[in-house]
């Protein structure tokens, strides 16, 4: 669980084009998320990576309109 500058750790990194300071954007997943039985794919927060690596990545919440969960969708904002 996340919320507001708490770092996550995301599974895809510079080999799927995440780069250190890129913003991004944090969906529900209705198919992980059976915590709260949601069944849309709201934005829930959005996030800045701080760390990259080819495989991983670390960014941190910057603003969160709810829970964060292992599994939710994440989605670059271009700008």
């Amino acid at each position: 669980m996340g919320a507001q500058l708490d770092e996550v750790y995301i599974n895809k990194g510079k080999a799927h084009g995440m780069w250190i300071g890129d913003k991004i954007a944090i969906r529900k997943n209705p198919e992980t998320n059976f915590r709260t039985g949601e069944k849309d794919r709201h934005i829930v927060g959005f996030a800045k990576v701080v760390q990259a690596s080819d495989d991983t990545a670390t960014a941190v919440i910057t603003a969160s309109s709810g829970e964060v969960f292992n599994g939710d969708i994440i989605e670059p904002i271009k700008e």
